[in-house]
């Protein structure tokens, strides 16, 4: 990384077009996905509030699992 910002600002980087072969896109996050499950560990609700944007929502009761 550190090569590559270092060729960037000397413009030794060109850019090169993502290839349509492989692409895929991600379907919308709902907030309902974005409720934080109280029952699950610290580092799964860490993962999980990073993962996201910017709208993890706060449950006030514990989710049902299963």
């Amino acid at each position: 990384m550190v090569r590559t910002l270092g060729a960037l600002e000397r413009g030794g980087v060109a850019p090169q077009p993502q290839p349509k072969e492989g692409v895929t896109y991600a379907k919308k996050i709902l907030k309902d996905e974005a409720r934080i499950d109280w029952s699950k560990s610290a580092a799964a609700i860490d993962c999980h509030i990073r993962g996201l944007s910017r709208f993890p929502v706060p449950s006030p009761k514990p989710m049902a699992s299963g």
